[in-house]
């Protein structure tokens, strides 16, 4: 199978509130940050580094995006802090998934602009996995 990598895209979605598991976020870290910033079950990593590793093995990390919230920025500043400002789809607030999924993609039209390969294999990797 001929497969090239050049050609794969990967958003890592990361702009929850993390409602449901807020108890246990709470827990662990003390404050009220959602849960894909938390170190859950694997150490130290919390569950936005572990999405990163895993879709790293599929996709060049430079071709990679991430969205996020505004107001959960001290939350992963330390973390993306050598992501380029373009690759981060910072939404004002938590908007759910398909404004996301549609931001990211034309963030990622954008980037390429009249370059974008219409072949291109796009994969959507929530980062509240657990």
């Amino acid at each position: 199978m001929n497969c090239n990598w050049g050609r794969h895209w990967g958003v890592i979605l990361a702009g929850g509130d993390g409602e449901r598991l807020r108890p246990l976020a709470r827990l662990i870290a003390g404050d009220d940050r959602p849960k894909q910033f938390c170190p859950l079950l694997e150490g130290e990593k919390t569950l936005l580094e572990q999405t990163q590793l895993r879709v790293a093995k599929a996709v060049q990390p430079s071709q990679i995006l991430y969205v996020l919230t505004q107001q959960h920025e001290r939350f992963y500043a330390n973390d993306l802090a050598q992501i380029p400002a373009t690759r981060m789809i910072v939404q004002t607030a938590n908007r759910g998934t398909l404004p996301a999924v549609l931001c990211s993609l034309a963030r990622l039209i954008k980037l390429n602009g009249e370059g974008f390969d219409r072949q291109a294999v796009v994969g959507f990797f929530p980062s509240d996995h657990f």
